[in-house]
């Protein structure tokens, strides 16, 4: 079901039945059950979800309709339940898999011995379900990061989880670019972001290209905190829906991938900002803000740290991070195809989509060319 560019302008009326797309990709039948205009004149939609409960009604703004709805048509309508009805299969079929297990313990054991005690230990581990990533060491092997999910408290992260990122953080070597042509940021057109983001960073290219303005540093809001708001987001529709997605092993994969892939998006931009993410004149400033111990320097990056100097991450805003994913590419590319299954793919698809969806959807909060660029001194 592609866009056209019809669609992609297209109003919609009170009443009228559409499909949206929720948070895990996927389109649903849904009905515009209100109308309204925000403070700067934007057109509101507010959209039901059939059969669902109202606590999941949604309201946003039209330009984000291309994005999240399509008209109503029975082909369109079919085809979306097919997607509902292979994502549940495969779902169910994962769950049975004998490489994820993820099931609640609900009979107490009995009391071990101390040579039992240390044989369950070894083969917990082994058991423990693990999401991958991979990164390149400086010798050219792929290098792993393991995420341990904890099914009772989804959102924590073990220490050997963080220690083993922090590991793969400082392995990583970044070839260095010597003009800004051929800055992979700029090669945004082929890839599988929403169109709006592409709209942003076209804007953004315009404008730093020209050599004239450069995005503001410190960001309104920094990288940082925009990650930390998105996870505090993907929590809050755990908490809210939890219950019925309580059958979905994707979905249990993907909020307990959420923080470690919060924290190796920071890791990884602080790591390579200053050589695949700015342009000539904004390494030039980069250096400068690390010469006057603004900004941690490649070196201090992953150490323990508070106060000054701040991290790239805490420092730099919304349109580097568009930068960065453009970089990234799609998410489960990065994922070792060793040792990994079909549910960890499905897993940082959901995280990739979920994390486009709010970016999108916050877009106008968080990206104002008025508000975000600034001329270039004199000197």
């Amino acid at each position: 079901m592609e866009l056209s560019s019809d669609e992609s302008v297209k109003s919609y009326e009170l009443n009228e039945r559409v499909l949206c797309q929720h948070t895990d990709n996927l389109y649903y039948d849904a009905k515009i059950i209100g109308i309204s205009e925000a403070q700067s004149g934007a057109r509101l939609y507010t959209i039901h979800y059939q059969g669902w409960s109202k606590r999941y009604d949604e309201t946003f703004e039209e330009s984000k309709a291309a994005f999240r709805i399509r008209p109503f048509t029975e082909a369109g309508f079919l085809e979306a339940k097919e997607k509902l009805k292979a994502a549940r299969a495969e779902s169910a079929s994962s769950k049975k898999s004998k490489n994820t297990s993820m099931k609640r313990k609900s009979i107490k054991p009995e009391p071990k011995s101390e040579d039992d005690r240390s044989s369950s230990s070894e083969t917990s581990k082994k058991n423990t379900p693990t999401l991958r990533v991979s990164g390149v060491s400086s010798f050219g092997r792929p290098i792993k990061t393991k995420i341990e999910i904890d099914e009772e408290n989804p959102f924590e992260v073990s220490n050997s989880a963080k220690r083993q990122r922090t590991s793969a953080a400082r392995e990583i070597v970044i070839p260095h670019f010597s003009s800004d042509a051929e800055r992979p940021f700029y090669n945004f057109t082929d890839t599988e972001l929403p169109l709006k983001m592409k709209e942003i960073l076209k804007k953004d290219m315009v404008l730093s290209v020209t050599g004239k303005v450069l995005p503001k540093l410190p960001a309104r809001s920094s990288i940082s905190k925009i990650l930390n708001e998105f996870a505090s987001h993907m929590q809050k529709i755990e908490e809210s829906c939890g219950n019925k997605r309580d059958t979905s092993i994707t979905w249990k994969a993907t909020i307990a991938s959420v923080t470690e892939c919060v924290d190796g998006i920071k890791d990884l931009f602080d790591l390579i900002v200053s050589h695949q993410l700015l342009t000539a004149k904004e390494i030039s400033r980069h250096e400068e803000l690390q010469q006057s111990a603004i900004i941690r320097k490649e070196r201090d990056i992953v150490e323990p740290h508070s106060g000054t100097p701040l991290r790239p991450c805490e420092v730099y805003g919304y349109i580097h991070l568009l930068r960065l994913l453009v970089n990234l590419g799609p998410l489960p590319q990065i994922v070792m195809e060793a040792e990994s299954d079909e549910i960890v793919m499905e897993a940082l698809k959901g995280f990739s989509n979920s994390l486009n969806i709010y970016l999108v959807n916050n877009s106008e909060q968080l990206f104002d060319v008025n508000e975000d660029y600034a001329p270039l001194s004199a000197d």
